[in-house]
């Protein structure tokens, strides 16, 4: 055995753990499973983001106990630049995190138990947890490694940094439906975005607070070759016992799809591979279950369990996601973050309920109805008429105007409170949209119009008496500066909805695509960092023992999408040829100092010569100093 410590007292502590772990049989608690990371470079930027793989992970002593999330970041590959927190001793001992996202359970702050150490491990602040992150502290061209860890170690990624080219286009969502809330996408990883692929959002009719959606790539059919599995399917269970136990068990034949939560619909295909015969959907012959995408042989007389079968199917890649709080937590897409913003249902009195048609100045005040009024997710016109259009339901009041209801296109009942009868909407009057709620009509929102007040016309006249000048104001006139609404004009009355099955939201991909004029436009902001170029660069490696100085580097900056790199000296010899072929996002090409004879160059003033096929050709220079 091997134990290793920073001094004496160190080695001991670690022969002590060493020790204990041999005891306990090598039976110990398990840190959560790594998560996948992915990390996407940006100008000054990068993006982290990774999947929810290790929320699963269950400890063999402690169960389900995965707490959060811990991210890293170093310039070389040991994280030693992060290896900075010390125990009692001064020992080095953790690494210092860059950020944490811990589960809101009530547990943040130091462990109240410390390690044998010295140390007490941060739990988090409660934030919530996240599944992306951007380092806005990073240099371009310095090359960087991450690791996510879930409170152990986790996927490391090298990357560096980059400027991309200011001459890259990505595009819109569309929503249908009456739902007032809010559908943004975030682009964490712009290079797998597909081109023209249409993603659709639909919503489940659930209460409010428990609203969930849905999100599928209307393009992406899947076509897959499986096989049939033999396996007993437990039918039957002694509930006596805890937990419950199989008592009684099925042998079912099961092809099993790699995607869960398939679309049942008239685009699922089930074929024989080798006689290409296709079956049609027949719950005699063979049913789906779409939650786990098993399907299942119901006869097995007809459908041949020896062989293959080719089955062609889509699938919803988020369903019934809670998240629709503006929350970091849905997954990524093809490079996509969703971000859902629900809205509570609740009239709108901010401006957003108002005369649509007209010129009249009367200002609304607008709310549910007092009186036990039912909120309801319509939006309504009242629509003004020169002769009576529609009967009041309290006292069976005529009145000059009718309630529409404009979310499902039918007139609606209404109560008009008018104080001076005159049948159409005056000052102080209200209406009062109603709905059928247990057979009875119930109110929902109420608007009650207010006229502007009369402006008063004075003078001031001044008249000289035994006691001195004595000014009199006199009223000349009064002025009615109020606009009553008039046959033809419109008031609506908007409210915020949340969304609910009626709302369909679709959103078309648009992978990024390279404007040459643009790009031709931005050739003159080709350029070299560091420039000019002393001895080393701040995104050089750090020098150690184990690798050496490392390569000494500078980049070519703001560079089209495909071009060839020509580096002369003075004197007109070539020293370098570069060939930059990269994706959209990245416009920078580094550059070792090597010639092209893999010798150091010298130092002195060097030319550079850009030449994009099809975008033009780009001049300049730049300097190395040793």
């Amino acid at each position: 055995t091997l134990l290793f410590g920073y001094d004496y007292n160190d080695l001991f502590r670690s022969a002590q753990i060493v020790q204990r772990i041999y005891n306990a049989g090598y039976r110990f608690t398990k840190a959560p499973e790594k998560p996948s990371l992915t990390a996407v470079p940006g100008d000054g930027r990068v993006t982290l983001y990774w999947d929810d793989f290790a929320e699963q992970s269950r400890d063999p002593v402690h169960g389900y106990d995965f707490a959060g999330y811990l991210i890293f970041r170093g310039t070389d590959h040991g994280f030693s630049d992060a290896f900075v927190i010390t125990d009692a001793q001064g020992n080095p001992t953790l690494h210092k995190p860059i950020a944490q996202f811990d589960l809101k359970d009530g547990l943040s702050g130091p462990h109240p138990i410390e390690s044998e150490n010295g140390i007490h491990f941060y739990m988090g602040d409660d934030t919530g947890l996240h599944h992306s992150y951007v380092d806005t502290t990073v240099v371009n061209g310095q090359t960087y490694f991450y690791a996510v860890v879930s409170y152990d170690r986790g996927d490391t990624i090298e990357i560096a940094p980059y400027k991309p080219p200011t001459f890259y286009e990505a595009d819109g969502i569309k929503h249908v439906g009456p739902g007032t809330g809010t559908v943004s996408i975030d682009f964490l990883d712009p290079a797998r975005v597909k081109d023209g692929h249409t993603y659709e959002i639909t919503f489940d009719d659930t209460l409010q607070e428990n609203l969930t959606f849905n999100m599928r790539d209307k393009d992406l059919f899947i076509s897959e070759l499986k096989p049939v599995e033999i396996k007993y399917e437990y039918t039957a269970f002694d509930t006596t016992t805890s937990p419950p136990t199989p008592v009684d068990s099925v042998l079912r034949a099961i092809i099993r799809l790699s995607n869960p939560y398939v679309i049942d619909d008239e685009n699922f295909a089930l074929f024989n591979a080798d006689s290409s015969q296709k079956f049609e959907r027949d719950s005699t012959l063979f049913t789906l279950n779409p939650e786990t995408g098993w399907i299942y042989i119901e006869d097995t007389t007809r459908l041949d369990i020896r062989t293959q079968y080719y089955i062609k199917y889509q699938f919803y890649h988020i369903k019934n996601s809670p998240w629709v709080e503006g929350d970091d937590n849905n997954p990524y897409i093809d490079g996509m973050k969703i971000i859902i913003r629900n809205d509570s249902l609740k009239v709108d009195n901010q401006g957003g309920s108002r005369f649509i048609v007209g010129e009249s100045n009367f200002y609304p005040l607008v709310s549910r109805y007092p009186n036990q009024g039912i909120p309801v997710p319509y939006d309504y016109w009242i629509v003004l008429t020169d002769t009576v259009s529609a009967t009041s339901s309290n006292g069976l009041k005529p009145c000059k105007f009718f309630v529409l209801n404009v979310t499902d296109s039918v007139e609606a009942p209404f109560v008009f409170l008018n104080t001076n009868n005159d049948s159409t909407i005056s000052d102080q009057d209200a209406v009062i949209p109603l709905i059928k709620y247990n057979n009875r009509d119930r109110g929902t929102w109420q608007v009650k119009f207010f006229a502007p007040q009369d402006s008063v016309v004075t003078r001031d006249s001044t008249y000289l008496t035994e006691n001195g000048f004595v000014t009199v104001k006199d009223t000349i006139a009064t002025i009615s500066i109020a606009k009553p609404p008039k046959p033809g004009d419109i008031f609506l009355i908007r409210s915020f909805k949340p969304f609910s099955s009626k709302d369909v939201v679709t959103y078309t991909s648009k992978a990024g695509i390279i404007d040459n004029e643009q790009a031709r436009e931005q050739l003159n902001t080709v350029a070299v960092v560091p420039n000019p170029y002393v001895a080393a660069s701040e995104w050089e490696r750090k020098p150690d023992l184990r690798s050496g100085r490392g390569d000494r580097l500078l980049y070519f900056i703001h560079l089209p999408k495909k071009c060839t790199i020509r580096v002369y000296t003075l004197s007109g010899e070539l020293v370098q040829t570069l060939e930059h072929d990269s994706i959209m996002e990245d416009g920078s090409e580094a550059w070792d100092l090597l010639s092209k004879d893999q010798m150091e160059i010298a130092y002195g003033i060097y030319i550079f010569h850009v030449d994009a096929p099809g975008v033009g050709q780009q001049i300049g220079k730049f300097a190395v100093i040793k």
